[in-house]
């Protein structure tokens, strides 16, 4: 009977042992896990800034082409009155010429 008690006894101490591992393991499990989700927060968080980042450039990308189709538009106004300006001096270059080739 007393071999019987302290098989039962030996039997609850295994067992009381190996439940106090699995608890161990559970909270290392927990802790690892806990790690690994503080580490992908931060990781989203750096993504979330880059991704922010991204749409800053974007967005000063977008501006500056605006701005370059601006001054293309002002660039193609000068153009044009060069083109008349040069124009009207050949015109009054011509009548200055014919005024001085009349005169002799």
């Amino acid at each position: 009977m007393i071999r019987k008690l302290e098989n039962e006894l030996d039997g609850l101490r295994n067992a009381t042992a190996e439940m106090q591992r699995s608890r161990e393991n559970d909270s290392n499990e927990n802790t690892a896990l806990k790690k690994t989700v503080e580490e992908l927060k931060a990781e989203i968080e750096q993504l979330n800034a880059k991704d922010k980042q991204s749409e800053d450039v974007e967005m000063k990308n977008r501006k500056l082409l605006e701005e370059n189709a601006i001054y293309d538009n002002k660039v193609k106004e000068l153009e044009a009155k060069i083109a008349e300006t040069e124009k009207n001096a050949d015109e009054q270059l011509k009548k200055a010429i014919g005024i001085v080739l009349q005169t002799f």
